[in-house]
């Protein structure tokens, strides 16, 4: 039997545990309260109980993410092994901007609140404030709701291919997450 863990499912239903870093803190009262506005503590530590139980008896334990990796061997006692994500190097062109101190930025990821894109997305409207030029580029799955800022646009999903182009859109890459990422495909 072998496992695969991708984000913060095993600890809590709130798979990216937002707002709470310790994981042990997911299943306490606390963690429970902030999570799910009742206290539901005991049942978040069967089932905690339970997925460790499940845990024992795997032959074998894989994430991406050594972070991640870390904290379920804490929390489970069970050697985890990391096989990264294949995301193949590759190369940009630096991108050409044209003449002027414009600036491109970009965000690559998924259009979900825990990745902090709608924060990210209405702070731009400051800087393009104060440099009209600048442009934030956001690539990703999902349906962000309908805001029209000025200098934001949505660019919709992509394929894992496209990213050497899309990297050389922009001048910064900005990673506004608001949870400990288990393992950032921008980053990468």
């Amino acid at each position: 039997l072998f496992i695969s863990f991708h984000d913060y499912f095993v600890f809590t239903p709130v798979f990216t545990m937002s707002g709470i870093t310790d994981p042990f803190d997911a299943v306490s009262s606390d963690g429970s309260m902030a999570h799910f506005g009742t206290d539901i503590a005991p049942f978040l530590k069967q089932r905690f109980n339970h997925l460790g139980n499940s845990i024992a008896k795997a032959d074998k334990l894989i994430t991406p993410a050594p972070y991640l990796a870390r904290l379920i061997e804490q929390a489970f006692k069970h050697r985890v092994d990391v096989i990264e994500i294949g995301i193949e190097p590759f190369e940009t062109a630096r991108r050409t901007a044209p003449p002027g101190p414009e600036l491109r930025f970009g965000y690559v990821g998924s259009m979900i609140p825990q990745k902090g894109w709608d924060f990210l997305a209405k702070s731009f409207a400051e800087v393009h404030r104060r440099y009209p030029g600048a442009e934030l580029l956001m690539f990703g799955g999902g349906t962000p709701p309908p805001i029209n800022l000025p200098g934001v646009r949505f660019m919709g999903g992509y394929k894992p291919e496209e990213l050497p182009g899309i990297m050389a859109q922009f001048d910064i890459g900005v990673i506004p997450s608001v949870f400990a990422e288990t393992f950032s495909m921008m980053l990468s």
